[in-house]
């Protein structure tokens, strides 16, 4: 049996020790036991630690769930090569309730997917944000062998739902029927709810309509005009 009893004689804090009051106890015995407690500035001192700690785990995951998605020709960007007035334009853009995305069009070269990678970086690592990101080609491809396999709706609510979703080089991938309905759908579900999408693509107003298909396409365009912020490069 232990009792407490009280208070007693000031004892040395186990870390830095100075003094702190300690806490005894009598055992049945009648045997007394001391205890000397953490001092108030060490108790503090353990508590940013363990933050830090958490801190410091939580970043690491990021960068590595970054690093996953990313594809390494993108990791290691020299932001002075990119065109400055349009980086400063991308990397302001923060999450809105309108949910407006971004829409890079421009030639092949000027650096669309990698500023749009600079961005992902912060979104997903400095804020914590989910994402899921596609070359067209991969979103063709996917869309294919989900329908195969039977787990398309899993997958396309997946890009319906995900907080951001990145979508590079549109118009580049084959454009089949089952391709452009469920490619329209993810872009109407999205922006009808206010998730953002961030597009890349070479092609341009008529180009893009004709590519993905006249009805289709117009309907997409105008969808992604009137949802995301259009930049030229």
């Amino acid at each position: 049996m232990i009792i407490p009893v009280g208070t007693s004689a000031l004892l040395r804090c186990p870390h830095c020790r100075n003094p702190v009051e300690g806490v005894g106890y009598q055992l049945s015995n009648g045997s007394e036991l001391r205890f000397a407690p953490l001092c108030p500035t060490c108790v503090e001192s353990e508590k940013r630690e363990r933050q830090q700690h958490l801190e410091e785990a939580r970043n690491k995951e990021r960068k590595l769930r970054w690093e996953t998605l990313c594809p390494r020709a993108y990791r290691e960007t020299d932001a002075a090569r990119l065109p400055q007035e349009g980086m400063a334009t991308v990397l302001a853009w923060r999450e809105n309730r309108d949910g407006r995305g971004l829409l890079l069009f421009g030639p092949t070269g000027r650096g669309k997917t990698r500023l749009v990678w600079l961005l992902l970086w912060r979104l997903v690592v400095e804020e914590g944000l989910s994402l899921v990101a596609l070359a067209e080609t991969e979103f063709a491809h996917q869309c294919g062998w989900h329908f195969a396999r039977g787990t398309a709706q899993q997958w396309v609510e997946e890009l319906c739902q995900t907080p951001i979703l990145f979508l590079d080089d549109l118009g580049k991938a084959t454009v089949t029927d089952r391709f452009r309905h469920e490619l329209f759908h993810v872009i109407e579900h999205r922006t009808a709810h206010g998730r953002p999408i961030f597009l890349t693509t070479n092609l341009v107003g008529e180009e893009l309509t004709t590519r993905l298909g006249s009805t289709t396409g117009e309907a997409l365009l105008r969808r992604l005009r009137e949802h995301c912020q259009v930049i030229e490069l």
